[in-house]
This record gives C-alpha cells, sequence and structure tokens, in this order.
C-alpha cells in the first residue's frame, strides 16, 4: 500500500516534469524613445535653451506602442497615482509656477516632437517630464518545492517562484529645443511563491507592488536630479561643458 502511494507520487512527478519546465514570462512597458523617434534615429537639440520663467511642466506617461499585449495590466488609475506623485516633485519648487497631469490618450504612438509640441500648446507648458515604463514577470516552476509532507502522507502541490521586475523612468524635455533637460529612474525586484492555482493572482499582487517600489526610487532620484539641473542652469548649461546653453528668461525681463 505505502509502495503504491509512493510510486503514485513518483508518476505525478515525472508527469507534472514532462510537462515542461520553461519559465513563463510576460512584459509590457512603454518608451519615450519609440514616441518621440519613431524612426530610430535621435535628433540632436539645439545648441541652446531658452527658459522662460516661470516654469510651467506637463507630466504624461509616453504611449504604449501597441506591440504589447499585457499592457493594459498596468491600469489607468495606477497610472494617474503615478504621474500625481511626479507632479509634486515639482511643486513647491523655485520658478515652477503651475504643474498639469496630461492625458495618455492625447499622445499618440509614434507622435514623435510634433505631437508633443502640440500637446504643450494645448495644456500651455514648456516642460514636459514623459515617463517610461518596463515590467517584466517570470513565472518558473520551482521542483525542489513539489513535495510536502502530511499527516497521510506526501502530497504533490506544485509551486511557483514568481518574479517581477520592475523599471520606471522620468525624461524632462523642454519642448521648443527637444533638449533632454534631466532625468530620474527607479526600479524594483519583487520575489514571491504561490501555488499554481494562486500563481496569476499572485502576480497581479506583484505587478502593483513592483510598480509601487519603483515609483518610490524613481520619484527620491528625480527630485536629486532637478536640483543638481537647477545649479547647472544657474551656471548657463544643461549638464556642464559640451551640453546646450542655457539662456534664463523671466516674466519680467520679457516685458521691458
Amino acid at each position: 500500500m505505502r509502495s503504491s502511494r509512493v510510486s503514485a507520487v513518483v508518476l505525478c512527478l515525472l508527469a507534472v516534469l514532462s510537462a515542461g519546465c520553461t519559465p513563463r514570462t510576460a512584459r509590457r512597458g512603454a518608451n519615450v524613445l519609440d514616441y518621440l523617434y519613431p524612426e530610430g534615429k535621435v535628433q540632436a537639440s539645439a545648441d541652446e535653451v531658452r527658459l522662460s520663467l516661470p516654469l510651467r511642466v506637463g507630466v504624461s506617461f509616453a504611449p504604449a506602442n501597441g506591440k504589447s499585449p499585457e499592457a493594459d495590466v498596468f491600469s489607468e488609475p495606477q497610472k494617474r497615482e503615478i504621474l500625481t506623485r511626479v507632479a509634486e516633485a515639482f511643486r513647491g519648487t523655485p520658478d515652477v509656477s503651475f504643474v498639469e497631469i496630461l492625458p495618455t490618450h492625447n499622445l499618440v504612438a509614434k507622435g514623435g516632437f510634433e505631437n508633443l509640441r502640440q500637446i504643450a500648446g494645448m495644456y500651455g507648458v514648456n516642460l514636459v517630464a514623459l515617463v517610461s515604463y518596463d515590467q517584466i514577470q517570470f513565472d518558473d516552476q520551482d521542483f525542489s518545492s513539489l513535495l510536502y509532507m502530511t499527516i497521510v502522507g506526501l502530497y504533490l502541490v506544485p509551486a511557483d517562484r514568481l518574479e517581477t521586475h520592475t523599471l520606471l523612468d522620468a525624461s524632462v524635455f523642454e519642448v521648443e529645443s527637444r533638449a533632454l533637460l534631466f532625468t530620474g529612474s527607479g526600479s524594483s525586484i519583487v520575489k514571491t511563491r504561490a501555488t499554481a492555482v494562486d500563481a496569476s493572482r499572485e502576480l497581479r499582487s506583484d505587478s502593483v507592488a513592483g510598480f509601487e517600489q519603483a515609483t518610490a526610487d524613481m520619484i527620491a532620484n528625480l527630485k536629486i536630479t532637478l536640483g543638481v539641473f537647477r545649479e547647472n542652469a544657474k551656471k548657463g548649461t544643461v549638464r556642464g561643458i559640451g551640453t546646450p546653453r542655457v539662456q534664463i528668461q523671466t516674466a519680467e525681463s520679457s516685458t521691458r
């Protein structure tokens, strides 16, 4: 009786192994390069950037390129929450008078700077922070955790190792000159375990957690790079020698 039970477990284990152990992956994302440079060539920005103070900033997600069938898993409420936190990073900054969250649906996939200029003009902003994201989830069966001992004997419970890798990046452009002023990035890795039955639900939860952790990291880095940019701009360049010059124009000087 005991040997037959063990044999049954072994047969079940072999059946699971024979079903394949290739990790399953899902990826979703949107990239600012795909949006602004649809031809694949990065055009040189102007040699000089004119910043009219006070600054008016727009924030939005770069539109998805349509290649990711999983893109809709990253919900609009999640995106709105992240954009709100990005906007808060600019609010209260000296020389920033206005921050607006730009609806992503107004940005056309592969629309380039022409589309960005249209949106900036529509909302009256001169700087735009575009957020890119890339999230990859791995679902890998962990065969070292397949067999569990219970009071009635061995019990087969397949367990999956789940990993969620998330990257967020905010790139801030001066629209007219097309100059990249500064960026702030954040990343996270979430590792969990779940049975096959619960794997989908756990992956959804891990996706949310991954974005939350990466957002906190991105905001912290964005505040740092914003401060560095403000110091460089006072010295007359975007990022030091060899980068575009910065000419600062205040509302008072423009009316004289």
